[in-house]
């Protein structure tokens, strides 16, 4: 179970996870997310609204594996923060984005390998 480490911000009368948490319980249990499909449609715009202060508080105490998911999801979409992560938590070992079968695609800079992304995270542009 995910646990959010910052707290909820109010939209639209309602209480929801920040931009920063939403996005780290993906890179945490990228295997809950019902559709990656249609993440393509807001996850630039959820990736812009991600500050950096919040992104570091969120992920830290969280395993390398994480850091190295939410840098490989920001690489193409915030590649400031995806630098800063990089900085903060050299990727040190292979990392597994999905279930262990064969590779859609392998990421060398977060030694990411990728089976299950219906897309490479490193071609999204950011949110204009």
């Amino acid at each position: 179970m995910f646990a959010p480490r910052l707290g909820t911000v109010t939209l639209r009368a309602v209480p929801v996870l920040a931009a920063e948490s939403v996005l780290v319980h993906m890179a945490a249990r990228p295997s809950a997310v019902r559709s990656w499909e249609s993440a393509t449609e807001w996850l630039t715009g959820l990736a812009a609204e991600c500050s950096w202060p919040a992104l570091s508080a969120e992920l830290r105490g969280r395993p390398a594996t994480v850091t190295a998911r939410t840098g490989y999801l920001l690489e193409g979409m915030r590649p400031d923060l995806a630098a800063s992560l990089r900085q903060l938590s050299p990727p040190k070992d292979k990392t597994w984005f999905g279930p262990r079968r064969p590779l859609l695609r392998h990421d060398s800079t977060w030694l990411i390998a990728d089976t299950l992304l219906p897309f490479d995270p490193r071609t999204l542009e950011p949110f204009a």
